[in-house]
């Protein structure tokens, strides 16, 4: 565990509102076809058990677009803001996000495993059992979201901050850190091995949680006989 500690001002993290670029409706054919959607913003749509080969967003900001157990085998967004959506159950595979705000919005079950998310920002989300195995992630924040038995199992961070969120029982297991903070988070009952906290930073408290999780006890007395 370290005391450096990764920056929540840095512009490349949650800088997506588009000001910059013009935007205009999406037509409601732009998810049938198979190019890049760039450029555009809409207002709910909903998904359910649709598969995509090729998934690509560009400088697009979507509000109350729900992706229900959808698969996606392979997807890029840019300067993606998503807003009150719902990605539940949504299986994304060999996945990569660059400068990326979700916001108010329901991950419970979806797999990011083995992705490569940079300059990202999760935002009052519903995530738990979400899944980050493998992933790499570098850059992002992560804020007042509920990540209960999320798996980020094996998983590459560097300058990535956890605030406000509830990481109970999430796994950790062979996650590779490099300045990841913790402060401020529920880590109650997380996977994590005695090998793989290098590179955290958590409050004073948090020590003691972690010297529980790793059998160390601490103020107790054995009994003289």
């Amino acid at each position: 565990m370290t005391s450096e500690k990764p920056s929540e001002k840095n512009p490349a993290v949650g800088t997506t509102r588009l000001q910059d670029f013009p935007l205009v409706s999406m037509p409601e054919d732009a998810f049938d076809l198979d190019e890049m959607i760039s450029g555009f913003q809409a207002d709910g749509a909903v998904f359910h058990e649709r598969d995509w080969e090729s998934l690509s967003l560009d400088h697009c900001e979507l509000n109350h677009f729900r992706f229900l157990s959808c698969t996606i085998d392979e997807l890029t967004c840019r300067e993606l803001l998503f807003v009150n959506g719902d990605l539940a159950n949504t299986r994304c595979e060999r996945t990569y996000m660059d400068r990326v705000e979700i916001v108010h919005s329901r991950l419970t079950g979806m797999s990011l495993g083995s992705a490569t998310i940079k300059n990202t920002r999760f935002e009052h989300n519903k995530g738990n059992l979400s899944f980050f195995r493998f992933a790499r992630l570098t850059n992002c924040v992560f804020r007042n979201c509920d990540l209960t038995e999320a798996n980020f199992q094996g998983a590459s961070m560097k300058d990535v901050i956890f605030r406000n969120c509830d990481l109970s029982g999430a796994q950790f297991s062979q996650a590779h850190f490099e300045r990841v903070d913790l402060r401020s988070s529920c880590i109650d009952g997380i996977g994590i091995g005695s090998d793989d906290a290098r590179g955290l930073i958590v409050e004073p408290l948090q020590c003691i949680e972690f010297a529980r999780l790793l059998g160390v006890n601490i103020g107790e007395y054995l009994e003289e006989e």
